[in-house]
């Protein structure tokens, strides 16, 4: 293997076979080299050198790697990549800070959806809701929406879709949630500081704290009367009805 540091840029990424074409210039002239971004791979480096976090490797990314001379082929392999910057990545987070609406492609990779901007190539994993039905084959066909969530953050990016569909129990609770109604929740489980309840269909489920609550006599299958005071995609809060 050799020791000398090289700099290259890498062009294309393969997350299924877990592979990445990186291109570098050695001696005045472009060439381009195959490297593992393999979870294994990975976490050897990242233990041998003492880095804290495994870098998720995208198009745009610049690496500092060695090369090393592959026994089956004779072909030269990155190795020993250690991730430096990624300006396509500070490009997206910019632009997000002043218009986060961006085009891309939907990816399924290992049952888990991924967009890839459709300028930029790069990958971001998809935040789904708990009440929100997955993209299904149609999805995969035409450029979908998206918004960068939290596009400050440097590592572990995640993207929110901008047409999603939810469960019907969900549409229900926004609903109950906009109009202030009244909903006779059912006690699923208590705790010493918590009250469990149902409130939609068995889907939509929130908690109450004890304090809220007369708590003397209470048992599960009894129903509360609660308002939804707060409904967003991810979370639900509900306050008792005295």
């Amino acid at each position: 293997m050799s020791t000398k540091i090289l700099e290259g840029t890498i062009t294309y990424i393969n997350h299924e076979k877990q592979y990445a074409m990186i291109e570098y210039v050695d001696g005045n002239k472009k060439k381009i080299a195959k490297g593992k971004v393999d979870i294994a791979t990975q976490k050897n480096w990242k233990e041998k050198n003492k880095i804290k976090k495994t870098h998720q490797y995208s198009v745009g990314d610049v690496l500092q790697f060695n090369l090393e001379t592959v026994a089956k082929t004779g072909n030269l392999a990155a190795v020993n990549l250690q991730f430096k910057f990624n300006t396509a990545l500070n490009n997206l987070q910019q632009k997000a800070l002043a218009e986060n609406k961006f085009l891309g492609y939907l990816k399924n990779v290992d049952d888990e959806f991924f967009v890839k901007e459709i300028d930029s190539y790069l990958f971001f994993p998809v935040k789904l809701s708990p009440w929100q039905l997955p993209p299904d084959e149609k999805d995969f066909n035409e450029p979908v929406t998206f918004s960068l969530l939290q596009p400050e953050k440097k590592e572990n990016l995640l993207v929110s879709l901008t047409d999603n569909k939810y469960l019907p129990e969900f549409n229900e609770a926004v609903k109950l949630f906009k109009s202030k109604a009244v909903v006779s929740a059912e006690v699923t489980r208590l705790s010493n500081h918590s009250v469990y309840v149902n409130v939609v269909g068995g889907v939509i489920t929130a908690k109450i704290k004890n304090d809220l609550l007369e708590l003397e006599g209470l048992k599960i299958g009894d129903k509360i009367p609660v308002t939804i005071s707060y409904l967003s995609k991810d979370k639900i809060a509900v306050e008792p009805v005295k």
